[in-house]
Formats: C-alpha cells, sequence, structure tokens
C-alpha cells in the first residue's frame, strides 16, 4: 500500500488525509455528493508524453493510435487529439465518433473480427489508414466491396504469435488472430497479394494485457519481426508492424522500477535486430487513461463473513467493471495508526460485486471515505445505470470542475419508464 502512494505524483497524505492534486478530499466532499469519479488532466499529459517521447526517442517512426473504446469521454479524447495520437477503432460508432471528434480518416486504424458489411462500406469509401483483417471470409469481403467501389483498400493481416504463456489475452485458437506457426498466416498472405483490389500493408498483433515490463512486449515483436523477415525473403513488402496495446498503467509500471524508455528502448532493438525500418505502431488505451481517473467512494457497512473484513460502498460495479484485466486500487483517505486486511464490495446484489479483494488499508470504519484507484479504462466506457446511477466525473487539477454531469433518479425514471 505505502509503495502505490508514494508512486503516485498527483496524490498524497498531507496531515493524515488524503489529497489530490493537492486538494483535500474534504473540500471536493463540501461540493459533491459520493461517489465522484476523479479526473486528473495532468496525469493524462504525462501519460501521453512520455510514451510519445521514449519510443520517438528510440524509434522515430513510431505512431500511437489510442485505443478509443478504452473511454469515450469527449474531453478526454479532444486532449489526447490535440497531443497528436491516432486512434484504432472497432465499429463504425467509434469511427463516426473519432471523426466527429476530429480525427483525420488517414488516422484512423479498423480493427475487429465482425465487421460488417455497412461498416466496411463507409471505411472503404473514406479511404482510412488501414483495416486490419482477421479471417479469409473478411478479406474476400473487404476485395468484393473494394471491387464494387473501385477502391485499392489497405490492409494489415491480425496474426497470432508463436508464444506459449498463460498471461495471454489472447491465446492460440481463439476468435482473434490468424495463427503463424501452423502457416494459416502465410497462407492468407498468399490469397491477399493475389487480389487486385487489396494493397497488403502491416502485421498487427494484439495477445497482451497489464504488462508492467518489456518482456512479453518483446518476445512479440520479435515473433512478428520473424515473420517479417520471412515475407521479405519471399519479396512480400510489410510497411508497418503493429505491436498493439497491452501495456499496464504508468504507475504501476513505475511501482515495479521500469518505465516506458525501458520499453521503448527494448523493443526497438529488436525491430532494428532484423534490420525493420518501416513505421511502429502501438495501441494504448489502458497507459494512456486508467491513473488518469480515480473514484471517490463513502463507506456504507462494514462487516465480518467467515473471518474476512468486508468494506461496502456506495459505487457500484456497475462503473467499475469487474472483468479479468481490470484491477483497482482502493486506499482509505485518512491515515490512522492500524492496519487491516480487507475486501471492497457494492451494494449489488450480486457475488460479482467485488472490487477489491485481500488489500491492505488503514483501518477504516463506517462513514470513512475512499479513493478507489486505476478507474479510467474499460469502466466509464462500459458502464450503465444499473441499481445505481452513473455519477458526476469532476477534473481536479487547478481547483475543481465537473465534466459530465451524473444522472439524477428524476433523469432515470424518465428514461426508463
Amino acid at each position: 500500500m505505502e509503495k502505490i502512494i508514494n508512486s503516485l505524483k498527483e496524490m498524497k497524505y498531507i496531515d493524515n488525509q488524503i489529497h489530490i492534486n493537492n486538494i483535500n478530499y474534504k473540500r471536493i466532499l463540501s461540493k459533491f455528493d459520493t461517489p465522484i469519479i476523479l479526473y486528473s488532466e495532468k496525469t493524462l499529459l504525462r501519460n501521453i508524453k512520455e510514451i510519445k517521447k521514449a519510443f520517438r526517442k528510440y524509434y522515430k517512426n513510431t505512431n500511437i493510435h489510442y485505443a478509443l473504446k478504452a473511454c469515450y469521454l469527449r474531453k478526454i479524447c479532444e486532449k489526447i487529439k490535440k497531443e497528436g495520437l491516432k486512434i484504432e477503432i472497432l465499429s463504425d460508432i467509434e469511427y463516426i465518433y473519432g471523426r466527429k471528434i476530429g480525427f483525420d480518416k488517414k488516422d484512423i486504424i479498423f480493427n475487429g473480427c465482425a465487421k460488417t458489411e455497412q461498416e466496411l462500406k463507409l471505411v472503404i469509401k473514406e479511404e482510412i489508414k488501414c483495416i486490419n483483417c482477421d479471417s479469409l471470409s473478411e478479406i474476400n469481403k473487404i476485395n468484393y466491396l473494394a471491387k464494387k467501389m473501385n477502391k485499392v483498400v489497405n490492409v494489415g493481416l491480425r496474426v497470432h504469435p508463436d508464444i506459449k504463456d498463460n498471461s495471454l489475452f489472447v491465446n492460440r485458437g481463439e476468435k482473434l488472430g490468424i495463427d503463424i506457426k501452423s502457416g494459416e498466416a502465410f497462407r492468407l498472405v498468399k490469397d491477399i497479394k493475389k487480389l487486385k483490389n487489396l494493397n497488403l500493408v502491416g502485421l498487427n498483433c494484439h495477445v497482451l494485457a497489464n504488462e508492467v515490463s518489456p518482456n512479453m512486449h518483446c518476445r512479440v515483436a520479435e515473433e512478428l519481426c520473424k515473420f517479417y523477415k520471412f515475407l521479405k525473403s519471399k519479396e512480400i513488402d510489410i510497411k508497418f508492424i503493429d505491436i498493439g496495446g497491452g501495456f499496464n498503467s504508468n504507475f504501476l509500471i513505475k511501482n515495479k522500477n521500469c518505465s516506458m524508455e525501458f520499453f521503448a528502448a527494448r523493443i526497438s532493438k529488436i525491430l532494428k535486430k532484423y534490420n525493420f525500418d518501416g513505421e511502429l505502431i502501438l495501441e494504448p488505451g489502458r497507459y494512456i487513461v486508467n491513473d488518469a481517473f480515480a473514484a471517490l467512494t463513502n463507506v456504507i457497512t462494514k462487516k465480518k463473513s467467515v473471518g474476512k473484513k468486508w468494506v461496502i460502498v456506495d459505487i457500484g460495479t456497475n462503473i467499475l467493471i469487474p472483468t479479468r484485466h481490470n484491477r483497482f486500487y482502493p486506499i482509505s483517505c485518512t491515515k490512522t495508526e492500524g492496519k487491516e486486511i480487507i475486501n471492497i464490495g457494492d451494494g449489488i446484489g450480486s457475488t460479482a460485486g467485488v472490487i477489491s479483494r485481500n488489500i491492505q488499508s488503514y483501518k477504516i470504519k463506517e462513514n470513512d471515505c475512499m479513493v478507489i484507484l486505476n478507474c479510467g479504462s474499460y469502466t466509464l466506457s462500459m458502464s450503465e445505470n444499473f441499481v445505481y446511477l452513473k455519477p458526476n466525473i469532476i477534473m481536479v487539477d487547478d481547483g475543481m470542475k465537473l465534466i459530465e454531469k451524473g444522472m439524477n433518479i428524476n433523469e432515470f425514471i424518465k428514461k426508463v419508464y
């Protein structure tokens, strides 16, 4: 717990009370009721700056495509656009929203394994940067539409590397990616090269999540470079290698005495080893936004269950979505002398309504408050009014500013009744 707190630049204890960007949590509570989502633009900008600076230092031809699905908040997306990032999308909804934010069509990569004909027609007509293909069926569908529309479409191939590891986000034989080891990927490359309306420009791979060291990203880069070298020997030119996302939150990477600079140095070394001089693409989502958000919540109930201590708070897992890759870090707003091991849950009547298990905390009691860290990715974009309503989102940098109003009971009743 202490190590986590000490690694946070924007959050610290002053006189035993938590301060967010030097704002006492009690000052926030004097203006807003819990639960509240707190957003720090300073943290967001630091994350963007560090990944851009690191990779362009070691491999100049790097482009960063923010995974738009991680967080849709308009203010965040506009800031990401202003900072020069591009985007990666999974649907026509995300494409239209990204264009509305102001992203150029040539700065958009379309991923996914279930692209509809309607979606493909839209992005083919718009001539986006690249469509990453995920099956032979999709390749044939894109070629058919491109021919009909008199277009030549830039496509990439989403591949699955020859890596065996239990930590992989996507394993061999699952729905995402074309396997390299079995020869499936090369067969599809040959199929693409036969089609006049498709132009193969890149290799895409996204099999990682929550990495705090560059070891696994280096293995992915190595496998992609080997395949690139093999294709080059067959006189097939590849313009970009896309290693996806999978980077953990910035503060957790630093908590493991690592940095984006270390990631960039190690990955670029592999690209140079294979004489790859094309474009390197990254698709971070979690790394960009996760630690820029936290939740301020009130303790409603404290109880014991078969020796386990449970703290029930007023923010729900309708916001803090419990998934395999979402991990939240609750800390007490008040620093006390004693410590205890607790579990954090919500009031939703389901055993799935657990925010964190077996965490060390300063001793806490009912009506105390907690700050829950790591709330920015795959939470707000997936949230719904379920038992609890969506809370206010406020920016806490130089003062406090409401950036998105939560839903109240009257608005909810009007919506559903």
